[in-house]
């Protein structure tokens, strides 16, 4: 199961926030989550669909969390989004980020808690992968003194990753056990 989250971010100018992106994995048996994908970057907000679908082409993720605080509602009902959900066959979550973001038992910083149990897998086989996994450590030691939108986009695609891992488990398997 995989799970893309997005976090929209307006402007081009030096003071601009970045738009993140992150896709994760998941296994339904056992509920270990890998970070598969990972883009941020200062960009127009008209080029958001455009983003969305090409990582949407490459990665196959079955939901894509958006968060919809202010703008950005109109980014998840975009006719050329909603084009690429009904092509590549994923949903759109539509997410509003409020004080939850910060609490311990669901927010943020529980991301930190499923990688100290060994439930959470940062890729670190090439240089590139390592030095993109330690950056994502350091926010997540730094938050939530130093927000940013990285993290927020990570932890909307672990939380869309966990209810497609919940709905998993109450699925009817198209095979049962000992078919081999």
């Amino acid at each position: 199961l995989r799970g893309l989250g997005f976090d929209p971010a307006a402007g081009e100018t030096r003071h601009a926030t970045e738009s993140s992106l992150h896709v994760m994995a998941g296994c339904r048996y056992c509920l270990r989550r890998y970070v598969i994908e990972e883009w941020h970057d200062r960009v127009s907000p008209e080029r958001h669909p455009d983003i969305i679908d090409g990582f949407a082409a490459t990665t196959r993720p079955h939901r894509v969390r958006i968060e919809i605080n202010a703008y950005q509602k109109a980014l998840a009902r975009d006719p050329r989004l909603r084009r690429s959900a009904s092509q590549r066959r994923y949903s759109i979550d539509e997410w509003r980020t409020d004080e939850r973001r910060d609490d311990p038992m669901v927010g943020v910083t529980y991301l930190y808690n499923d990688m100290a149990a060994g439930r959470f897998s940062l890729p670190f086989k090439t240089a590139l992968d390592q030095q993109r996994s330690q950056t994502i450590m350091r926010q997540m030691l730094h938050w939530p003194k130093r927000p940013n939108d990285q993290m927020l986009s990570l932890w909307l695609a672990s939380g869309c990753l966990d209810n497609l891992l919940h709905e998993a488990q109450y699925e009817t398997p198209t095979r049962l056990p000992g078919y081999e």
